[in-house]
């Protein structure tokens, strides 16, 4: 059983959270949902930290005239100085105070090429303030205090950069939570004692315009839930590019992002919360930390291009949190778009845990929403506010890990998932039964100890099962099972699933091996319909199973068919065999697709077609595969959006191939899912 850990809140009471990086345990030992996280907060009775009094109030000195404006010497910042820590704490900090005047650029002189600036303080930032470091080293030193709970070695809110060069940490925890940070931006409540009593709503300009380029941080920050980079609130444009983060094994989280707080109504649970947006990370290496490189609870709107992790327990994981965006704040951005993650370019090495987890449907159980200790849900919350909370695309990834958790996992209402491998972990790709909409394409799945592809996963919020749509094409899967024969691809819970073009089990001729582990390539559980298997090959199975299965289940017509499949086609169960033959629906130019009451829709051309019409969805949400059984020529383009249904930009299907579409009730049109 995991331990938790309570912590006290600093504007409210207790309540019992946990973070994102434990959801990776829970779900392969228990099946149970993502937890939403903890706030990040605990009672400040140390005060304040001494850098920040020494800001307090202070006036900026003319300064040492002979160095230029902005160079920190100027204002009695010396370098290569371990005794002079504390004065330059104290100086750096009277000059950038946010209660005094100060704006603009500094600069750490890096004479020698390799100076070191010593610090022994947080340091709370004023806006407007961009930092050069020149290629030089900042090192800060402290035994923690409680008043350190969220603050950052340097911490500002809006307006603020740092660039070219080293922050070193040496960080000794004492009290508090969250401690340690090396770089922290924004705040929550009174949840920093740095910057107290902040609501988004409140301030005169949102939090943000946050820029770390070119920085390397090294830390040792362990005990207190240190982070290289600590984030809280409605941080309105953020960009980390090219900053390298060494946990030394200490560091819980590379980075680490929660939700803000944007009005203070005394209930908490009637307050409205705040969220990151135009959030952008550009080539983040993270190394040596204990749970993900970067993982944020209540993000609204992230782009990852470009993260390698190495030596954690996992790569990404982002998740909701307590807020499960129920009130966001009407202030900022577009509340009616879903919260979208992407994540592009994205490697993980030695991961010991979930790689990339995405939580989408997350109960409530003792966050503030639910108002502890009473845990009477006054806001009535049902299963519909608690799911469909993320949709994301992961796409070109490579990432190794453990049999101790899955590759992907998540039960995000939308997932697509694309061009990337996974090796070596429990499963490679799971889907839980809150995760309605998913497209797996182009992903090699090697060597997972049980199923390579989990579709369905039985752990949900809702009373019943909702059946989920979905393909999964140009795949390869192999190698899965080592730790007893096991599938490649379980499916189960669907009204529409087409696996195709896909390679499964290892063999002599693509590999020079054979599949030792590896039994069937598909097998469908009773409560799946309309799974179609088409133009895949299986090399070999184990054990001489039977490449297809299918469990009985109720009575009617299941629509699982077995099309034009080669190498090993060895079947079990009542699969309709061959194509859909007559029952196609012929398409011409300009012709419509029917969709009423159907989840998979077969077509078929004589020849290529434009201008194409989809009939309209009957409800929000609703989703459609259809699949095209003509020849590959023959593609279906559609027409303009305002004749076709189709959003502009869904690309023409091509003659054995499959298309998802979901219906948007607002802007009624079909929109391509991947």
């Amino acid at each position: 059983m995991m331990t938790r850990i309570p912590i006290a809140d600093a504007d409210c009471s207790k309540s019992r959270r946990e973070f994102l990086g434990d959801v990776a345990i829970v779900v392969a030992a228990t099946g149970s949902l993502f937890p939403a996280a903890r706030v990040l907060a605990t009672t400040l009775s140390e005060g304040r930290s001494t850098g920040a009094n020494a800001a307090a109030g202070a006036g900026v000195r003319d300064g040492d005239k002979a160095f230029p404006a902005g160079d920190v010497r100027r204002y009695g910042v010396t370098p290569n100085r371990a005794d002079a820590a504390a004065s330059n704490t104290a100086a750096l900090a009277a000059l950038v105070s946010p209660k005094g005047g100060f704006s603009g650029n500094l600069f750490f002189p890096n004479t020698t090429g390799e100076d070191v600036y010593h610090f022994n303080d947080m340091i709370p930032f004023h806006e407007g303030v961009h930092i050069d470091l020149m290629k030089s080293t900042l090192n800060f030193s402290k035994l923690g205090v409680a008043g350190d709970t969220n603050a950052g070695f340097f911490h500002a809110l809006r307006d603020f950069s740092i660039e070219n060069g080293s922050i070193v940490v040496d960080y000794t925890h004492r009290a508090g939570s969250n401690t340690g940070n090396a770089l922290s931006f924004g705040a929550r409540g009174s949840d920093c004692a740095l910057f107290p009593n902040i609501y988004d709503s409140l301030l005169p300009a949102a939090m943000g315009k946050i820029l770390v380029r070119d920085v390397h941080i090294s830390s040792n920050a362990g005990g207190g839930e240190g982070r290289g980079i600590l984030m809280l609130g409605g941080l309105d444009g953020v960009l980390l590019e090219n900053v390298t983060i060494d946990g030394q094994d200490q560091l819980l989280h590379g980075v680490y992002y929660e939700f803000g707080w944007a009005t203070n109504e005394e209930k908490r649970y009637l307050r409205q919360s705040s969220h990151a947006h135009n959030f952008q990370v550009k080539n983040l290496v993270v190394n040596g930390v204990t749970r993900e490189g970067f993982a944020a609870n209540g993000m609204y709107q992230a782009t990852i291009d470009g993260i390698r992790v190495n030596k954690a327990g996992g790569v990404c994981a982002f998740g909701p949190g307590e807020s499960m965006f129920f009130r966001p704040w009407s202030g900022v951005g577009d509340r009616k778009s879903k919260p979208n993650i992407v994540m592009r370019n994205v490697v993980g090495e030695s991961i010991s845990n979930v790689g990339v987890g995405v939580t989408g449907a997350s109960k409530m159980t003792s966050g503030y929403l639910d108002n502890p200790p009473a845990h009477d849900n006054p806001n009535g919350l049902k299963a519909v506010h608690l799911t469909d909370l993320i949709e994301f695309t992961l796409d070109t990834f490579s990432i190794s890990g453990t049999a101790n958790n899955y590759g992907i996992s998540t039960s995000a209402g939308r997932a697509v998932i694309r061009n990337g491998t996974l090796t070596g972990f429990q499963r490679g790709v799971v889907t839980t039964q809150e995760c309605t909409r998913f497209v797996i394409d182009s992903v090699k799945i090697l060597d997972s100890t049980s199923l390579g592809i989990q579709i369905g996963q039985a752990v949900r919020i809702n009373d019943s099962p909702r059946p989920a749509s979905g393909v999964i094409r140009h795949c390869v899967i192999a190698g899965s099972g080592a730790a007893g024969s096991s599938a490649a691809i379980a499916v189960g819970t669907t009204q529409s699933c087409v696996i195709e073009d896909c390679r499964f089990g290892y063999d002599q001729s693509h590999d020079y091996k054979t599949e030792r582990h590896q039994t069937q390539a598909v097998a469908v559980a009773a409560d799946a319909f309309g799974v179609v298997c088409r133009d895949n090959f299986v090399g070999e199975t184990a054990e001489n199973a039977a490449a297809y299965v299918l469990a009985a289940g109720p009575s009617g017509a299941r629509e699982c068919r077995l099309v034009d499949n080669g190498g090993v086609v060895s079947a079990t169960g009542a699969w309709l065999t061959g194509r859909q033959g007559r029952s196609a629906q012929p398409v011409s130019n300009n012709g419509t697709v029917v969709t009423a009451g159907l989840h998979s829709i077969w077509v078929t051309a004589s020849a290529p077609a434009s201008g194409v019409v989809v009939q309209p969805g009957t409800q929000q949400g609703q989703t459609i595969v259809i699949i095209h059984d003509g020849a590959e020529a023959n593609s279906i383009e559609f027409g303009p959006e305002d004749t076709s249904n189709v959003a502009n930009g869904a690309r023409p299907i091509r003659g054995h191939n499959a298309m998802v579409l979901v219906w948007n009730g607002e802007k009624k049109l079909w929109r391509l899912l991947d």
